[in-house]
């Protein structure tokens, strides 16, 4: 039974990645401060790759986002359209419907026997 669609098994997966990058960040900070080399570069490096990565990834909801708005516009724009068609064929039906009906009324099959 799968309990993740796989967009979701592939955040995971970036997530574990991202995970894995700050634990072994960790281990270098410690080795560096053993060694006395600066760490902050080390870390401003990882803060700007797991901000580009989140950046992007915004970027990417964003434009399906916008994508999805489109569509649903012009799935609203259709079927709006639609219904004036409709509307237009319901009440042609009724006024032929009433049409016929008087003339049935008044009777218009005499009048052709």
């Amino acid at each position: 039974m799968a309990y993740f669609t796989e967009r979701e098994r592939a955040e995971l997966g970036k997530l574990e990645n991202v995970t894995a990058e700050i634990n072994g960040f960790v281990r270098k900070q410690h080795d560096s401060e053993a060694d006395g080399q600066p760490v902050g570069h080390n870390l401003t490096s990882l803060l700007e790759r797991t901000a580009g990565t989140s950046v992007r990834e915004i970027d990417n909801i964003i434009t399906e986002l916008q994508t999805l708005r489109e569509r649903l516009q012009s799935a609203a724009a259709r079927l709006q359209h639609e219904v004036v068609e409709y509307d237009t064929l319901s009440q042609s039906t009724m006024q032929s419907t009433k049409i016929i009906s008087e003339a049935l009324r008044n009777g218009f099959p005499k009048r052709l026997a």
